[in-house]
């Protein structure tokens, strides 16, 4: 069966597939704003210590006349805003007297309780976990957790959605998603919160990766780049709600579970989502898939193109000399032969970089001083004109170059905005340049997902594509720790430079690939090794099209 041909006839990007495609975007807002949830619910509250004899534990608030002789300040003086020793007290005798003369502040001594700062949240898992001092590197183990829960769904979701299908993929995803999310409000532990952030990694994952399959295979073949952009327009929606959400809702058990209960909607899909129609001609089920492309025509209002299913029920009847089956390849054959290899290596290199960058920058949205909620948003919704950008700029001026660009942004945008951030009076630029490099780094990652499918020969296409996902996944599982490095410090020099620096390098390698647009793509490994070789170092489509029409005129 046909099926493009048939989306064809029928109007592929008609009423059904509008709606269609709509109604699987929307899924995109709960994934994007369990990325970031944690961002919230573990949210980095300034701390120090409980003083015993001059406080107690329900009522201390973090700034009280006694911290002067009570507490030795940091040591840090950019942090200007929260002085106080975070772990230590000075020495305390008798406990219950709370004047400068019980305090001897030649001794310090560590202590076990903690007074948090509620001046934006007022309750989160550090907070109620005691994650300070010692266990301060727990929250960043539960986001890297959630990122290796992505690297899960994105083999095991993947494989279910391949062997029995889109649709009981997505359905299985929202609900290990909704499950594990809710789940999470409930948990009296840290040891029980931190499996849960993985499993609804896992769930997370699924849910954009099978509804992104399901609306692309809903529409035709000449909308689907715009279709696979397009998308990306929710998912930084779902992240900038979270921030929205926490500017009014402050104990971290009733933010998640604002953001966990909208999954369970999504279920009744089941009832009116129908099974791609691509995958079930695949699988041989022609009936059903008949059955799906037979809706979409009456709902566009068009004619069902009965030659095109005849044509293919009598070929299908013929008897044919079968073919030889060529010998089955692996992914160690994409480092085979040198151009193959090297290509592989830039690739694999890009997905690891813009995967980190983008999960670092959006993780780390809630450090950049000044209004933690309205640089929160910022930083994620600048992800849609990022988009936007990349389905007016990809075609006429090239995957290679545009990707290049995005990536000297990132790179840009990331240093500068480490460079000014310990800096007084400069959070407003700490931001704006902060939101450049997510734009760059937000246009990297969209524009993988398609040069990096061209680039691969058709034999080997789907392990090039898998490989790539998990040098992906390795850069985000990453992230989170890179973030943390300066945690604590209005400076965010570090983390920020590393983040630059990577981008600049993948700048740099992408001008060695070729350009994609307008190119047969290769379908072997020996195509694959001599693509490209014709073109020059900066091949701008555009460009060359000009040129051909003079030479010809």
């Amino acid at each position: 069966m046909e099926v493009d041909a048939i989306y064809h006839e029928i109007d592929g990007w008609g009423r059904y597939q509008k709606l269609m495609y709509f109604m699987l975007c929307l899924p995109s807002i709960v994934a994007g704003a369990a990325v970031v949830s944690l961002s919230w619910t573990a949210y980095d509250m300034p701390y120090r210590c409980l003083v015993s004899g001059c406080e107690n534990a329900t009522s201390a608030t973090y700034n009280a006349p006694f911290l002067n002789f009570t507490t030795p300040r940091q040591s840090d003086p950019a942090n200007a805003d929260y002085p106080w020793s975070e772990c230590d007290t000075f020495q305390h005798s008798p406990p219950d007297l709370c004047e400068a003369s019980a305090f001897d502040s030649s001794h310090q001594t560590t202590c076990s309780q903690y007074v948090y700062d509620k001046s934006v949240m007022h309750s989160t898992v550090v907070s109620e976990f005691q994650l300070s001092c010692g266990r301060d590197w727990l929250p960043t183990l539960a986001n890297s957790l959630y990122m290796v829960g992505m690297f899960v769904g994105s083999l095991v979701i993947g494989h279910i959605s391949d062997r029995f299908g889109r649709k009981t993929a997505m359905l299985l995803s929202f609900l290990v998603l909704g499950v594990a999310s809710t789940a999470t409000v409930f948990v009296k532990s840290f040891g029980v919160f931190a499996p849960l952030r993985f499993l609804t990694g896992v769930g997370g994952m699924g849910t954009f990766m099978t509804t992104f399959l399901l609306a692309v295979e809903t529409v035709s073949n000449d909308v689907r780049t715009f279709c696979g952009f397009a998308i990306h327009f929710f998912f930084p929606l779902g992240e900038s709600i979270v921030g929205v959400l926490a500017m009014y809702i402050k104990d971290w058990r009733d933010l998640q579970l604002f953001i966990a209960l909208p999954v369970f909607i999504f279920l009744s899909y089941w009832l009116f989502v129908p099974e791609s129609a691509r995958w079930l001609a695949a699988e041989g089920r022609f009936k059903e898939a008949e059955a799906v492309l037979r809706t979409a025509a009456k709902y566009n209002g068009t004619e069902f193109p009965e030659h095109l299913v005849k044509s293919t029920d009598s070929s299908a009847g013929s008897v044919e000399t079968p073919a030889v089956q060529p010998p089955s390849m692996s992914v160690l054959d994409l480092f085979r032969s040198p151009t193959l290899r090297w290509k592989t290596s830039i690739i694999l290199y890009q997905w690891f970089v813009c995967a980190m960058v983008y999960y670092g920058l959006g993780l780390n949205a809630t450090r950049l001083g000044s209004s933690v909620y309205v640089n929160f948003i910022l930083v994620q919704i600048i992800e849609v004109p990022a988009a936007f950008c990349c389905i007016l700029l990809l075609d006429p001026w090239g995957r290679k170059l545009i990707l290049s660009l995005s990536f000297v942004l990132g790179g840009l945008g990331s240093i500068a905005s480490g460079v000014v951030s310990g800096l007084e009076d400069m959070q407003t630029l700490t931001v704006a340049l902060a939101m450049v490099g997510k734009f760059g780094a937000s246009a990297t990652f969209a524009i993988v997902f398609v040069y990096g499918a061209e680039l691969f020969p058709t034999d080997l296409r789907n392990s090039g594509i898998g490989i790539s996902s998990a040098a992906g996944r390795i850069g985000s599982i990453l992230a989170p720790f890179i973030a943390s490095l300066a945690q604590g410090s209005k400076s965010q020099v570090l983390p920020m430079s590393i983040f630059g620096v990577l981008c600049l390098i993948g700048a740099a390698v992408t001008l060695y690939l070729p350009e994609t647009f307008g190119q047969k793509l290769p379908d072997t490994i020996e195509e694959s090794e001599n693509f490209g070789r014709d073109q020059t170092l900066c091949h701008i489509p555009w460009l060359v099209r000009r040129k051909r029409r003079k030479l010809y005129a």
